[in-house]
């Protein structure tokens, strides 16, 4: 009998269900993820740009980010693009923490991680020293280069059409004006080719990066507060 009363004043636990912990957990891991957009834009952008101003041959102007991959200390900026790529994959999977519903739910993490995959390959296979030089290798970063260009492209329309369905206008205008203008400096950058092509993409790295870096914080926010979107996806 003592027993049964002690069962009965004993406090209920709380089930696995109802454990608010895995909850937070998963937020935690969502906002670690999250971050990595804040981060990597802004490094990858700092090393490219301290590493060209130590090489005194190097013209930030004439030439692109890829040729630091050439010489002897190529290997850093070959390391700043898979770095870079590897933090774009990991802040897709934190995208889909917090969109998880609508278009951009499926979507937008996919392109934000294919982007990060041709950041990957752009380190991994090296860029020809110039138009007279073709190479394989050489060839397949500009192919890489051109995913990563669509696919960040897409990403900015995908987020758009989500921001459209979620009360954010403001910023579903911003992502549509990003899109058409990294897609139109970087379309400009390869057919410039020489001159201004090292100005030209790096206006464009930094609309992008710009983009990649509001969103996360803005990603972070929402998911810091309970999207309507997440919130919706856990009441289904």
């Amino acid at each position: 009998m003592w027993s049964s009363v002690q069962s009965q004043l004993r406090e209920p636990s709380l089930s696995s269900a109802d454990d608010p912990r895995p909850a937070t957990g998963q937020a935690l891991v969502g906002g670690l993820l999250l971050a990595c957009g804040v981060i990597g834009p802004p490094v990858n952008i700092a090393v490219f740009t301290v590493e060209g101003a130590l090489r005194p041959e190097y013209s930030p102007i004439r030439d692109f980010t890829s040729f630091l991959s050439l010489g002897p200390y190529g290997w850093v900026n070959v390391a700043n693009f898979i770095v870079l790529g590897l933090l774009m994959t990991a802040f897709a999977a934190g995208v889909r923490t917090v969109i998880r519903t609508g278009p951009a739910a499926p979507a937008g993490p996919i392109v934000i991680a294919v982007s990060g995959l041709g950041l990957i390959a752009a380190g991994v296979f090296v860029a020809d020293p110039g138009p007279n030089a073709v190479t394989v290798h050489g060839s397949l970063h500009i192919a890489a280069s051109i995913v990563f260009l669509a696919a960040m492209t897409a990403a900015c329309f995908v987020v758009a059409a989500h921001y459209d369905l979620a009360n954010g206008r403001r910023f579903a205008a911003y992502s549509r004006v990003t899109g058409v203008a990294f897609a139109g400096l970087f379309t400009a950058d390869l057919l410039v080719g020489v001159g201004i092509a090292g100005l030209l993409q790096r206006i464009g790295i930094l609309v992008i990066c710009s983009w990649i870096v509001l969103l996360a914080v803005r990603l972070i926010q929402e998911g810091a507060m309970g999207s309507p979107t997440a919130k919706e996806a856990d009441e289904t």
